[in-house]
């Protein structure tokens, strides 16, 4: 975890939206701690190699729900936009 060019992964265009903080706590959180459940393991017995393998493993069925909610939230967006007659604003 130490070892990890926060500043570089929070640059990646997949990151955007997310601070340093927010994938740090993304990582802790969700990452490490669902990995940690499947493996029956404590935080400090888990590396990221296992990390980055549960995360392969589960990410394709996340990502579709994740692009899913972020869909709705832009078109939900955009509707409001338009209905309140805010121009120039997209």
């Amino acid at each position: 975890f130490s070892e990890i060019n926060w500043p570089l992964v929070a640059s990646r265009p997949e990151f955007a939206g997310h601070t340093e903080q927010s994938l740090k706590n993304m990582y802790f959180q969700e990452l490490l701690s669902s990995t940690r459940k499947i493996l029956g393991n404590k935080d400090d017995e888990v590396t990221p190699r296992q990390v980055a393998e549960h995360t392969r493993e589960k990410n394709p069925a996340w990502r579709k729900n994740k692009e899913k909610q972020q869909q709705a939230l832009i078109a939900f967006f955009e509707r409001e936009v338009d209905q309140l007659g805010i121009e120039g604003f997209l």
